[in-house]
């Protein structure tokens, strides 16, 4: 009896022990004496009480560091996809430019001119604009990314048609707009002019000279929709799931 007294506490502290081993920290000892074994017990309880706490912060820091370089990998790509875009979408300010500055040098009457120097000067304004988000990467870790204000998409697509229509002109190519409907958003404006340029400048890019340009800007049902389409040759089949 006296062995069997003995050897419990010591069958139930090994059990305690693997099951801790185990990862596994709802046991608990009961302490029934102060001796040696007593002390023991007391010990192998505090040391799965303070694993289990240890290990459960480091659970949680693994998990913020998981979402820490998930985020630092976004902001990477955002950077990335941000360099890529405002490169390409230099380009389109950059034609227009220097398009209506080969205008000028034409020696066009002077109400002409007041105006090619007025579109020169807003282009400007945008490549200005389009430098300083290429500086100012910062704005990616915040988030405030937006400015969004109410206007007419139709208004905006037809300022952009206007603009560039010394560029489309001197490839002989001809536009045509329509629109239909309430074509007011809720947007970031710049953004939203970007994306404009970029659709008419891929349209011009792959429309052969002499062709033409259709752009349709319609809103129903509370949403805003515009389609471009131009002349020439179409999209070959395999590049069409790379279209976003």
């Amino acid at each position: 009896v006296l062995c069997s007294n003995f050897a419990q506490p010591i069958l139930r502290i090994n059990e305690a022990a693997k099951r801790i081993a185990n990862m596994d920290f709802s046991a608990k000892l009961e302490i029934r004496s102060m001796d040696e074994l007593g002390q023991l017990a007391e010990s192998i309880n505090y040391l799965s009480s303070e694993l289990e706490t240890k290990i459960n912060q480091l659970s949680v820091a693994n998990t913020q560091l998981k979402k820490d370089i998930e985020q630092k990998e976004r902001i990477d790509l955002m950077r990335r996809e941000l360099l890529s875009n405002v490169s390409h979408e230099f380009k389109t300010p950059l034609a227009i430019i220097m398009g209506y500055a080969e205008g000028l040098q034409l020696n066009i009457n002077s109400d002409e001119k007041d105006y090619y120097c007025s579109v020169i000067n807003d282009e400007a304004v945008k490549l200005n604009s389009l430098a300083a988000r290429l500086l100012d990467l910062a704005e990616l870790e915040s988030g405030a990314i937006m400015d969004v204000s109410e206007f007419s998409l139709s208004e905006l697509v037809e300022e952009r048609l206007k603009t560039m229509s010394y560029v489309f002109s001197d490839h002989g190519i001809s536009t045509e707009f329509n629109t239909t409907g309430d074509c007011s958003l809720n947007a970031d404006y710049g953004r939203i002019e970007e994306v404009i340029n970029n659709l008419l400048a891929n349209a011009m890019h792959h429309t052969p000279d002499g062709g033409s340009i259709s752009v349709q800007v319609s809103g129903k049902d509370e949403k805003v929709s515009i389609s471009v389409f131009n002349s020439g040759s179409h999209i070959p089949d395999e590049s069409l799931d790379r279209i976003w």
